[in-house]
């Protein structure tokens, strides 16, 4: 996808398989591939109007990307933003809907209902080094009921409900900054032996919100070898820092 000021050369009948020959967004690679294992989608920097939603899928009749990494720079003064700009119930700005394996990372994800949605069954996915901002429910959103979803090394902030809201099995959720969202920072409900650890959590309503797990699973948040630091910083939220329900571990937390 572009990035470079050579913007009269951007179009859908662009191969986007060369920097000289860019796809104008996302939901256009989408459209005209059918991505799966070992493709890789490099997104430049640059800011991205999605003018549907851009959805990762593996079911058929909404997609055949599963499988498939999506990246932004890696330099950390440049950003590829995905911006949905529409912030109707339906629109979502980043969606992995029944989407197995998909990774993305190094992305800014603003401006829809949701900003990263995974949900129906979407197994073993992957967001790392996100910043989700600006939505009207929430900045993550894992949905899936699906195990080894990993999200770590967001920063998600300004979305009007939480910031980061799992329900269903995750396998970790780790080096994480959710900050300024209008109820939870993070809200996690039956995620069975989640472990969350070593994530900045301030300034939201409540700061850390953990429903009751099944029995025979333990979520641990924070971690017990204190010496490794690796404990969660959950300070400064206008109600409460940690709550928790059955079959928790909470240790080696800072909260005030």
């Amino acid at each position: 996808l572009p990035g470079s000021p050579i913007e009269l050369q951007i179009s859908h009948r662009n191969t986007g398989k060369t920097p000289q020959d860019p796809k104008p967004s996302l939901p256009s690679v989408l459209f005209f591939y059918d991505l799966g294992s070992g493709d890789s989608v490099q997104i430049d920097a640059g800011n991205y109007l999605s003018v549907r939603n851009p959805t990762i899928s593996g079911e058929v009749g909404l997609g055949d990307d599963e499988g498939a990494s999506f990246s932004g720079p890696t330099d950390p003064g440049s950003r590829a933003v995905i911006d949905r700009g529409l912030q109707t119930p339906a629109a979502i700005s980043l969606d992995i809907n029944d989407g197995d394996f998909v990774a993305v990372a190094h992305l800014t994800v603003t401006g829809g209902y949701d900003g990263l949605l995974v949900r129906n069954g979407s197994t073993s996915c992957s967001g790392t080094d996100l910043v989700l901002h600006g939505h009207v429910r929430d900045g993550a959103r894992i949905e899936a009921v699906a195990a080894g979803n990993v999200l770590g090394r967001l920063e998600a902030f300004d979305n009007q409900r939480d910031g980061i809201s799992i329900t269903g099995p995750l396998a970790s959720l780790n080096e994480s900054t959710v900050h300024g969202n209008g109820s939870a920072g993070i809200r996690l409900n039956d995620v069975g032996n989640a472990v969350l650890e070593a994530n900045n959590v301030f300034e939201n309503l409540d700061g850390i919100v953990v429903a009751s797990t099944a029995n025979g699973n333990t979520t641990v948040i924070g971690n017990p070898d204190l010496l490794t630091g690796r404990g969660n910083r959950v300070h400064d939220n206008a109600s409460r820092g940690i709550v928790v329900g059955r079959n928790m571990l909470v240790v080696g937390n800072a909260v005030h």
